[in-house]
Formats: C-alpha cells, sequence, structure tokens
C-alpha cells in the first residue's frame, strides 16, 4: 500500500471498542486540520 507522506495510516483492532474509538478521534482531528488549512475557509 502506497499513500503520501501528508496522509495518516492508523491501526486499529475493530474489536476493542477504544481502539475504534482512538481511531475515529484521529480521524476527525486529521480532516479538521487539514480542511482549517484551506486558504479562505473560515467557520
Amino acid at each position: 500500500l502506497t499513500l503520501s507522506a501528508h496522509i495518516p495510516l492508523v491501526r486499529l483492532d475493530a474489536r476493542s471498542k477504544d481502539s475504534v474509538k482512538s481511531a475515529l478521534i484521529n480521524l476527525v482531528e486529521h480532516a479538521l486540520t487539514v480542511r482549517m488549512a484551506v486558504p479562505g475557509w473560515s467557520n
């Protein structure tokens, strides 16, 4: 699997509630960081 350096790869155990929760938090934080970096975007 080849991913660009700016795309995070998160390992998780889908059987573990805490692991899934952590992965989802990571995903949302990354999405917000990427979105806030877009020039001219606010709110």
